[in-house]
């Protein structure tokens, strides 16, 4: 499941946490313990909280698995990949997706976040 918290503080739900931006590959199972509680659900129904879901034709997935090799980003397309990256600042994640990205334009999306969050840090 992907997340994206329109929000600029950390929220942690249970044994999740919620980054600002994009938040990828979140349990579903875990999510679904809590969304249904008052600060959840009015998180949800504000937008604050907002499920990503991608829009591909099972052909365009099969051939972006084929790419990726990854599943991590691979039900995304290239664009749509490039945006969450984008949007997302949790470096242990973009580090991870670093790892096992095989579409260069992607890639070259997740080092240039990474970049940025390492020269921000550095500030």
């Amino acid at each position: 499941m992907h997340l994206k918290y329109n929000a600029e503080n950390i929220l942690t739900i249970g044994s999740i946490t919620l980054r600002p931006g994009s938040n990828l590959n979140i349990s579903e199972e875990e999510f679904n313990k809590h969304k249904n509680s008052p600060p959840i659900k009015s998180k949800l129904q504000s937008g604050v909280i907002q499920e990503i879901k991608p829009v591909l034709t099972s052909e365009q997935k099969a051939e972006n698995k084929k790419e990726a090799a990854s599943e991590l980003l691979s039900d995304f397309s290239k664009d749509e990949a490039k945006k969450l990256v984008a949007d997302c600042y949790d470096l242990e994640k973009l580090e991870e997706y670093e790892a096992s990205e095989g579409r260069v334009t992607v890639l070259k999306a997740i080092r240039k976040q990474i970049d940025l969050i390492n020269k921000e840090a550095g500030e």
